[in-house]
């Protein structure tokens, strides 16, 4: 019974389990060095169960905070990045969220996911009214059936992507967001 409670934890995400063994192993940080036979337990990250779940709920959540944002920290904390601002602002002093001591920025989590929550629904906002401006400028059956399977293929891959949806629910929502597209072109051009 404990065995299959353990089993339902989820594992540790990995972006989350590279900071911490970074953390670890920086000696003005963590510097923490366990002794034993289970002195590389942090580096190896089998076994290893997060004790809560991870704050970001879908794909596209967990691309911002585990792919965009450090991108993005690297970006405006690189030294050109840093000369532009001192530059435009005309200060002498480098600007840094972080910690001076440590090093380490901190974002919010929930920030984060309100960012990405607001972008999943612009562009599930959008994507439907893209589709029927273009459907409508275009005039050519050939280009306009085409369309619909490009438009049809984005529609399914952000639902796939912003939602982690099912492939169920995926096929369904893209075969109605499909035929809403066929009954456009079909009254449109008569």
């Amino acid at each position: 019974m404990q065995y299959c409670q353990l089993s339902k934890i989820p594992a540790p995400d990995p972006h989350e389990l590279q900071k911490l063994q970074c953390w670890l192993s920086e000696p003005r940080l963590g510097g923490v060095y366990l002794l034993g036979r289970d002195h590389d337990v942090w580096s190896q990250g089998r076994d290893l169960l997060a004790l809560a779940p991870p704050p970001h709920a879908n794909r596209f959540s967990r691309f911002v905070a585990g792919r965009a944002l450090p991108l993005y920290h690297r970006l405006r904390h690189s030294t050109t990045v840093e000369r532009i601002y001192r530059i435009l602002l005309k200060s002498h002093s480098p600007s840094s969220p972080t910690s001076a001591d440590t090093g380490i920025a901190t974002y919010d989590d929930a920030r984060l996911i309100s960012a990405s929550a607001f972008i999943c629904t612009v562009i599930a906002s959008m994507l439907p009214i893209l589709s029927i401006m273009v459907l409508y400028i275009v005039k050519d059956m050939e280009h306009r059936l085409a369309l619909v399977g490009v438009f049809s293929a984005m529609f399914s891959s952000a639902l796939w992507f912003m939602n982690d949806g099912e492939l169920v629910e995926v096929f369904g929502a893209t075969s109605t967001f499909a035929a809403v597209q066929v009954v456009f072109i079909g009254t449109s051009s008569t």
